[in-house]
C-alpha cells in the first residue's frame, strides 16, 4: 500500500517559519493492516490461497474480499486455517475448499507471533497453529505479515508462551513430560501450563477438540531442529507452534508506517551462509598468515572464494609471492600477470 508523503507546507515570507507537524504515529493495527495490504499485492487471479487467522491476517482476508467485489480478482478459492477465518470468509463471499480437493495451494498469507532472523516463526498464541501448518506446509509461498514488534532475535526468547497442541487424555501427563524434556535434555528452564479461558478456567478448546499447554521459557531454545523432533516425538503432542523454515517472505510494516520491508528466505538462508564462510575463513587466513610469516595486505583478500580449485590455484599464487619474498598486494602489473597464472592453472584443472 502506497504511504501518502507528508504534505508541503508553504508560509508567506513576512510570516516567522514554523515547525511541520510530527509524523502521526500508527497503531499496531494500523501497522498490521499496510503490512496485510501489501501481501496481498501477490495474490493474482485463479490461485488457491491459504487464509491465514488472527488479527492480522484478517485485514488480509479483507482485502481479498474487496477485490474480488471489485471484480480486480476473479476466479480465487480460500483454504482457511480456522474456523472463525471460515466464518469471515462466508460473510465476505469468498469462495472456499479445503486441502483434500486442493492439496497444493499457490500462496498463503498469514500473521506471527514472532519472528527470528532465519524467518522462523512462532505461531499459535491464537490457538489455530495445527491447521495453519497443515495449510501453509502445502503452499508454494508463504507470505508472513507482522509489524515490528514481533521482530525477535531467538525463538522463545522472549519469555512468551511457544504454544503446544495435545490431546486432552492425560494432558497432565503429557504437561509435564514437556517440561521435562526441556529442563533435562535441553537445560533450558522451562515452564508449561495449560491454556485456560473463561472465568471458570475451563481448558481452552482448539477447533480440533484438544488441549493447548503453552511453553514458557527462561532463555532462547538453541537447537530449533531439535526441539521440534524432541517435542513430536512425545506421546500426546499433536503439534507445536514452531514453524521451521516454511516462510518464503515476512512483510514488516515500519514504526512510523512509512516504511515496508520485505525479507525473502533465500536471502535470509544466504547471508547466514555468507557470514559462516566469512568466519571460517577469516580463521583460516589468520591462521595461513601467523604460520607462513609473510606480509598480509587486507587489500587483496585472497581467501574469499568458494570453488575448491580455484582455492588451490590462490594458494599456488600465494606460494609463489612467498618463495620470491613479495607480498600479495605489490604492484598493480605483477597482480596482472599472477592473476593470469591463477587463471590458466585454473582452467587446466
Amino acid at each position: 500500500m502506497a504511504i501518502s508523503s507528508p504534505p508541503l507546507f508553504l508560509f508567506p515570507e513576512s510570516s516567522p517559519m514554523e515547525a511541520p507537524p510530527p509524523p502521526t504515529i500508527l497503531t499496531q493495527d494500523e501497522l498490521k493492516k499496510i503490512a496485510a495490504y501489501k501481501a496481498v499485492e501477490f495474490v493474482e487471479s485463479g490461485m488457491v490461497l491459504g487464509l491465514g487467522t488472527g488479527s492480522t491476517a484478517k485485514h488480509a482476508v479483507d482485502r481479498i474480499a474487496e477485490l474480488l467485489h471489485q471484480g480486480k480478482l476473479t476466479n480465487i478459492v480460500g483454504v482457511p486455517t480456522s474456523k472463525k477465518t471460515q466464518e469471515q470468509a462466508i460473510s465476505l463471499g469468498i469462495p472456499l475448499s479445503d486441502l483434500d480437493k486442493h492439496p497444493i495451494l499457490d500462496l498463503a498469507i498469514d500473521g506471527a507471533d514472532e519472528v527470528d532472523p532465519y524467518l522462523n516463526l512462532v505461531k499459535g498464541r491464537g490457538g489455530s497453529l495445527l491447521r495453519e501448518k497443515m495449510v501453509e506446509s502445502a503452499c508454494k509461498k508463504f507470505i508472513v505479515i507482522v509489524d515490528q514488534t514481533k521482530l525477535v532475535k531467538n525463538l522463545g526468547g522472549t519469555g512468551d508462551a511457544v504454544p503446544v497442541e495435545v490431546v486432552p487424555f492425560c494432558w497432565k501427563f503429557t504437561e509435564t513430560r514437556l517440561q521435562r524434556l526441556f529442563e533435562e535434555k535441553f537445560e533450558v528452564g522451562c515452564v508449561a501450563k495449560l491454556r485456560v479461558c473463561g472465568k471458570n478456567e475451563e481448558p481452552f478448546v482448539t477447533d480440533n477438540m484438544n488441549y493447548i499447554v503453552d511453553l514458557f521459557f527462561e532463555k532462547e531454545i538453541g537447537d530449533l531442529e531439535a526441539a521440534s523432533d524432541e517435542i513430536l516425538r512425545l506421546a500426546g503432542v499433536v503439534e507445536h507452534g514452531m514453524f521451521l523454515n516454511m516462510a518464503t517472505t515476512v512483510i514488516v510494516a515500519g514504526g512510523a508506517g512509512r516504511s515496508i520491508n520485505m525479507v525473502d528466505a533465500n536471502m535470509s538462508a544466504l547471508r547466514e551462509r555468507i557470514e559462516n564462510i566469512r568466519t571460517k575463513e577469516r580463521l583460516q587466513r589468520c591462521y595461513r598468515v601467523e604460520q607462513a610469516g609473510w606480509c598480509y595486505s587486507s587489500g587483496y583478500d585472497y581467501t574469499l572464494k568458494r570453488d575448491a580449485k580455484l582455492s588451490e590455484s590462490l594458494n599456488f599464487m600465494v606460494l609463489v609471492c612467498k618463495t620470491f619474498g613479495l607480498t600479495i598486494a605489490t604492484s598493480s602489473s605483477l597482480l596482472c600477470i599472477l592473476s593470469v597464472v591463477v587463471y590458466l592453472r585454473f582452467l587446466g584443472q
